[in-house]
């Protein structure tokens, strides 16, 4: 059995590091996941997605993307498909 660290290495970093996640419908985004820090919204993903694992993948490449270009990091050389975001946030 393997661990969420190891499929989703970034979103690891991530809420160990640098910020928090949130999962689900609520009343202030129409997103159904997205990706926090302090400052505020750095990520919004689409309304729905097939499963939640697709969710997991498209913030994973996200947060790998935005920590490559903020702080030069990156766990994964994928960038996040257009269709995988709506909303970034630079610092």
């Amino acid at each position: 059995m393997t661990c969420m660290e190891d499929h989703y290495p970034s979103l690891a970093e991530w809420v160990r590091q640098h910020g928090w996640i949130e999962i689900g419908q609520d009343d202030d985004s129409r997103s159904f996941i997205r990706v926090l820090d302090i400052g505020g919204m750095i990520w919004e993903g689409a309304e729905e997605y097939p499963t939640l694992d697709n969710a997991l993948q498209a913030a994973d490449q996200a947060v790998t993307t935005w920590m490559r270009q903020q702080f030069g990091e990156s766990q994964s050389a994928t960038p996040p498909r257009a269709s995988d975001h709506a909303t970034w946030r630079s610092k």
